[in-house]
């Protein structure tokens, strides 16, 4: 019998949700998976239960939740991506992507967390990023926002455990999901030429990087593992630039980010 039967996947309409529920419900798992408009969606998978979800639409939660109540494993990955110069992103946008980022996602877990704990068994995902551990400029809102959910995550984690509930993050660098962000520069902005640049380099880097297939192995590492660790990192650059960031200073990892994006320092 497999660690966990009953999945729930949110954001499966394309990416890297769209590869894990392709994954699981190949080796088996009772998958179900969420997207805003679920009837839009043309080339659905086969064997995937399909439930409308919108996390920044706090009814359209509770009925996800009541929908499918009895879940093992809740996997974290719908989210919204943002670029664009700090000073210019207008609040109303920062609170829409802290909304589905953050606190949608935070009221869809702890739905679910009561069930888990009185059932002494479950495991919530959270699929973060890197690019809040390296500070990457022009994606503060996105950046800040997953590290909030980093962080949400960890402690969780230690408050679920005596309960049996695993609560865990992955932390992806560059992955190549094909999925395009929202990029919000005014053509009249003194940014606009640098703000261009790093946009045009991330998209390069973007161009190269791994598909969803490492972050893929690491989620099944963790749904066979009985006990598996606080934070992931899927692929090997990310756990390369993870590694020797323990070794440098703060102003070092401040200068190697700024060139892997084409800024000065």
């Amino acid at each position: 019998m497999k660690e966990a039967e009953r999945i729930l996947i949110t954001g499966i309409s394309k990416g890297i949700g769209k590869a894990l529920a392709v994954d699981l419900v190949q080796r088996g798992y009772e998958v179900y998976g969420t997207a805003r408009h679920p009837e839009k969606i043309k080339d659905k998978i086969e064997g995937v239960t399909y439930i409308p979800l919108d996390l920044s639409d706090e009814a359209s939660i509770v009925q996800c939740f009541e929908s499918q109540p009895d879940i093992e494993v809740l996997i974290n990955n719908a989210g919204q991506s943002q670029m664009g110069p700090a000073e210019e992103i207008h609040n109303d946008k920062v609170r829409e992507i802290f909304e589905v980022n953050f606190f949608g996602t935070m009221s869809l877990t702890k739905k679910y967390l009561g069930q888990m704990r009185q059932r002494r068994r479950g495991k919530v995902i959270n699929i973060c990023t890197l690019s809040g551990t390296f500070a990457m400029p022009y994606q503060s809102t996105y950046g800040s926002s997953k590290i909030a959910l980093r962080i949400w995550s960890l402690c969780l984690r230690k408050e679920m455990r005596p309960f049996g509930v695993h609560v865990t993050s992955i932390d992806p660098f560059y992955i190549n999901s094909g999925i395009q962000l929202e990029y919000i520069c005014d053509d009249s902005s003194e940014y606009k030429p640098v703000s261009d640049r790093v946009y045009q380099r991330r998209d390069q880097n973007l161009s190269s990087a791994v598909g969803p297939e490492d972050l893929v192995r690491t989620v099944n590492k963790i749904l066979k593992s009985k006990d598996p660790k606080g934070m992931y990192i899927s692929e090997s650059k990310g756990v390369f630039l993870n590694f020797i960031a323990r070794f440098l200073s703060g102003t070092m990892i401040e200068r190697l980010t700024c060139r892997a994006v084409g800024l000065k320092y």
